[in-house]
């Protein structure tokens, strides 16, 4: 950086004309008086006193903007960013080497010209306007809530720039202290980021559509081999050996296995996508242990293990919790410690609570195999299991802990374990203990994990018989299945192949008392049909979306299309029958016996 001294415009008029007058003065008596040199002296004399008041000030100010100069310049030097000083009427007073580095000029090219000179042309009669707004409103503008505008180099190329201003008071009057930064990079990284944000959500995208598609593929079959084989379970006719009975029951639990999978993907999918909906409702703890017991119990004996459920006296009679969910991770840990335990081994479930720290806990105990130290993190990660090997010795996804952890996550609570090898382990469930519910919030009651086959309910049966209902569906396995439960439970079917057939049996055959309605259909879907239904046919009789989709969401736009209804393949055949009469007596079409 030079050393050059820069004068201020007004300062600069006043030298000049000193130097003007003493030049004119000094050419005209060297003209008219060529021989009288000794009348110079004097006259320099007298102009000296005449102009004296002019030279005092001019030295007045030069000196001490002069000596700041010398101050600031080893300030603005050590900067690392790029500096420029502006006075009052917006050209540049001062500058540091980044300035030069980063602009292309050398530090005479700007010292004195507009700071205009370092933005592009089609910026620079905008900014004096805000140069001068910003003047008559002095107010300092600190780096990163300053403004984001474009810079132009020597040679043309633009680049992004971040302004920090800060008033600065000289002999000169106000300056203003110009902190520059390059933010080429920052403006990259954020293109960058940008970028790969749009790809993670299409990614994300790619992976709800994928899981929705893989749902509705693998809901579809599983549909009619759970309703064939829990009718084949039924033996409703009686006809069926002890040994063809073992294998429909094969059947089934294999069907009913493969489901929990597609659930436990699901799930872990819901979570990571935050859209798994936490349901809180007041709950008897010993109610949840009864339940529990019936549940875990044919498990249990049938691998020779001796199950405990207790509830400890601190516990309160109600806690507010999403029963499903919390059965959720108890089943999942069970599952686990009945597996990892040999025959004649123990396990034990326990809900306690700390009244003081307001606390919930949930323990599940085993005497199994137990799990080293250095895997008992590793275990709650999706897809890892002890052993992962192809000879492995217990089957599973490897979904369970992981799945979880982040539902207790999801609870407000945490999920821990405590294991020794060879002696068993206790994993123990956290969470808030609430026990005030709103008055509107009903308990719930717990029934029958279990749903044994009713297929001789005379009250159902009495209810069903004879009504008439249209089953829409294109897929031909699930038109047999469920025209097999639905027939055997007394109703009169009538099948449509697609969205455009229903609303033409609609229209022929007015008896119709309920539409079971698929969603996902050529020709015509069920949304449109359903909504044909009501807006074009006035059709005001229920209609049950019954349906492969099973994301959230799917529920809600069922019922908006204008279902009354919505229950997701593979169906349960007890429930679906109850959900048929509950929808036909609602809707005062129940015939007299």
């Amino acid at each position: 950086m030079t050393s050059s001294a820069y004068l201020p415009p007004t300062s600069w008029r006043v030298a000049l004309s000193w130097v003007i007058l003493c030049g004119v003065a000094t050419g005209l008596l060297i003209i008219g008086h060529r021989q009288e040199w000794l009348w110079l002296p004097p006259l320099f004399t007298l102009l000296a006193v005449l102009f004296s008041s002019q030279i005092r000030v001019f030295i007045s100010r030069l000196e001490p903007w002069q000596r700041f100069r010398g101050r600031l310049a080893p300030f603005i030097e050590a900067i690392p960013n790029a500096v420029v000083v502006v006075d009052s009427e917006g050209h540049i007073a001062a500058l540091n080497a980044r300035t030069e580095a980063w602009f292309g000029y050398a530090h005479d090219e700007l010292l004195g010209k507009p700071i205009e000179t370092l933005l592009p042309p089609d910026l620079r009669r905008n900014h004096v306007h805000l140069r001068q707004s910003f003047m008559q409103a002095l107010a300092a503008r600190p780096m990163g809530q300053g403004r984001e505008l474009f810079a132009c180099r020597k040679d043309g190329s633009e680049f992004p720039v971040e302004i920090g201003l800060n008033p600065l008071a000289t002999s000169k009057g106000t300056m203003v202290l110009s902190s520059i930064i390059d933010i080429t990079e920052r403006k990259d990284n954020e293109a960058r980021f940008h970028a790969q944000a749009a790809q993670v959500a299409q990614a994300s995208r790619y992976k709800s559509e994928f899981l929705a598609n893989m749902s509705h593929e693998l809901r579809t079959p599983l549909n009619s081999i759970l309703i064939l084989s829990e009718q084949l379970c039924a033996n409703s006719q009686n006809n069926l050996l002890p040994k063809q009975l073992n294998y429909a029951e094969i059947i089934h639990q294999s069907g009913q296995d493969l489901l929990a999978l597609i659930e436990d993907i699901l799930d872990l999918s819901r979570i990571e996508a935050g859209k798994l909906e936490i349901h809180e409702e007041p709950l008897a703890p010993k109610e949840l242990r009864d339940y529990m017991r019936r549940a875990f119990t044919p498990v249990a004996e049938a691998r020779q293990l001796t199950l405990s459920c207790e509830v400890s006296p601190q516990v309160p009679d109600v806690v507010i919790v999403d029963f499903k969910r919390l059965y959720q991770i108890v089943k999942n840990l069970f599952s686990n410690a009945s597996k990892f335990t040999s025959a004649g081994g123990r396990v034990g479930i326990l809900i306690d609570a700390d009244i003081n720290a307001e606390e919930l806990r949930i323990s599940v105990s085993d005497t199994g195999s137990g799990i080293p130290p250095s895997k008992q993190e590793e275990i709650f990660q999706a897809f890892v299991q002890l052993d992962g090997t192809a000879s492995r010795r217990y089957s599973g996804s490897g979904l369970g802990l992981a799945i979880a952890r982040q539902l207790a996550s999801l609870l407000g609570g945490s999920l821990g374990v405590e294991s020794t090898v060879d002696v068993g382990s206790t994993f123990t469930l956290y969470l808030p203990l609430v026990t005030k519910r709103p008055p509107s919030l009903p308990q719930r009651h717990l029934d029958d994990p279990h749903h044994p086959v009713q297929p001789h309910d005379p009250e159902l049966l009495k209810l069903l018989a004879g009504r008439k209902v249209l089953l829409v569906d294109d897929e031909i396995r699930n038109i047999f299945a469920m025209t097999s439960l639905l027939e055997e439970a007394g109703l009169d079917v009538r099948v449509a192949r697609n969205g455009q057939e229903a609303l033409e049996a609609v229209k022929r055959q007015p008896e119709i008392e309920l539409v079971m309605m698929d969603m996902m259909m050529p020709v015509m879907d069920g949304y449109q049909a359903t909504a044909s239904l009501r807006n074009d046919l006035q059709f005001r009789k229920p209609i049950l979306a019954l349906t492969a989709l099973a994301m959230k969401g799917d529920r809600e736009k069922c019922l908006a299309a204008g279902a009354d209804d919505y229950m997701a393949k593979p169906v349960q055949r007890q429930a679906l029958l109850h959900l048929l009469g509950k929808m036909l007596d609602e809707a005062g079409m129940s015939r007299s016996p």
